[in-house]
């Protein structure tokens, strides 16, 4: 009886160590998904938005239009403003409740992609 009862014990043991490490390991795996996601996003925001002002200011500089407007959350219209310098005056910065910048001139629009990318980063994080 003793024996049976040690096996029991022994074997509860090796089960709960078990959950507890496939516990842990989905809880490690969940904060790092959220560190390396917010990390890499900040450096592809940074070079979509420095790619996303280069090509505005193209836009403007076409001539054809006065004062682009671009619309956007605050946060990457901070960050547009900043990578504009002085050619942000050219260009009406308008808040909206997106996850994109977008810019729009007679029939071309022209929009940043951060929601398909931290989709793909997701997955590919998962």
């Amino acid at each position: 009886m003793r024996a049976v009862h040690a096996a029991e014990i022994a074997s509860l043991t090796v089960h709960a160590i078990e959950d507890m490490e496939k516990r842990i390991a989905q809880a490690i795996q969940t904060h790092l998904v959220s560190i390396l996601g917010a990390l890499m996003s900040a450096q592809h925001q940074q070079k979509a938005v420095a790619q996303f002002a280069e090509k505005v200011s193209a836009m403007a500089s076409d001539g054809r239009g006065i004062r682009l407007r671009v619309t956007g959350p605050q946060q990457l219209l901070d960050a547009l403003r900043a990578e504009l310098g002085d050619d942000a005056r050219r260009f009406l910065l308008v808040p909206a409740e997106t996850t994109e910048l977008e810019a729009a001139i007679d029939e071309s629009i022209l929009s940043t992609r951060f929601s398909e990318w931290h989709d793909v980063l997701e997955r590919v994080l998962a």
